[in-house]
Formats: structure tokens, sequence, C-alpha cells
């Protein structure tokens, strides 16, 4: 860590990208969705969850519009291939934007997201774009 320190001094460390896609890959495997075996097994859902863990590769002004443009629209067309496992998926989906997105509380209109650290805009993905600047 201290040759990234001295490359990069003015950077604000918020959170890991491993710890990021450690937390995905859990709730992907937790008894509450069943969706290991569909990651293993099912490349088009591979594809969407490499899209999701890319997120965190995007600035920060532009992941919302990411998730509402390229993730929405790339899940319609990979969706027919893990039809079977929609519901889950969905489920899934929920999870990840209500979490790291964040997405609006519906009684108060307020921006969601797990407030791990000090929130800029609401959303814990922008914690984790910050150090990939």
């Amino acid at each position: 860590m201290r040759g990234f320190w001295n490359c990069y001094p003015d950077v604000t460390v918020m959170g890991y990208d491993t710890h990021f896609k450690r937390a995905i890959r859990r709730k992907l495997t937790s008894t509450e969705l069943g969706l290991g075996s569909l990651y293993q097994n099912n490349v088009d859902f591979q594809t969407l969850v490499r899209y999701l863990w890319a997120l965190s590769l995007v600035p920060e002004e532009d992941i919302v519009r990411t998730w509402e443009d390229v993730i929405s629209s790339r899940y319609d067309e990979l969706k027919p291939s893990f039809e079977d496992n929609s519901d889950q998926v969905d489920l899934f989906l929920e999870y990840f934007e209500k979490t790291w997105i964040g997405a609006l509380n519906w009684r108060t209109g307020a921006a969601g997201g797990i407030q791990y650290y000090p929130m800029q805009f609401g959303t814990s993905m922008r914690q984790f774009s910050q150090m990939n600047h």
C-alpha cells in the first residue's frame, strides 16, 4: 500500500474493489437467493454479474446513468437465458440497486445505499469508484 500512497497521495480510499466483489458473490450464493449454481453454469448470468462488478470502475458522475441505460438494457437482452430463475435474479438486482446504487426510499424519497462511509450523493458504489480514478 505504501507504493500506492506514494503514487496517489490525493486519493481517498473509501472501499476496496475486492470487498465489493466479495459482497456481491456472497449475496449470489446465499441460501436466500440460491443463485450460485446459475452463476457457475450460465454464461449470460456471469456476464450480467460482471457488468455489475464493472460499475465500480465507472466515473462517479456516470454510475446512475450506466445502471439505468446500460445495465438495464443488457439485462433485458440476457434475461431469456435465465428465465427459469428470473424471480431470484430480480431479487438480486433489487438488492444490488438498494445496496450499491442507492434506490430511493419510497416513503421518504431519500436516497438509499449502505452508509458505511460518509455518503456523497447517496450511493455506496461511488465510494468504490473514487478509489479507481
